[in-house]
């Protein structure tokens, strides 16, 4: 049976479809961490002000 010229561009390609999906959830879930954490890291650094001036 001969490929289509997707399936053929698919096979092509270095590596699938699903794997690049895993890496780019991986990576969104980096970034919404590296993004709390500095959330987080400011808003510990405005309640530390707070503190000093109560």
């Amino acid at each position: 049976m001969e490929q289509t010229i997707w399936e053929q561009e698919i096979s092509s390609r270095p590596y699938s479809l699903s794997k690049q999906l895993e890496e780019l959830k991986e990576r969104k879930e980096a970034l919404v961490k590296e993004e709390s954490y500095r959330y987080l890291e400011s808003n510990y650094t405005d309640f530390e002000d707070c503190k000093k001036f109560a």
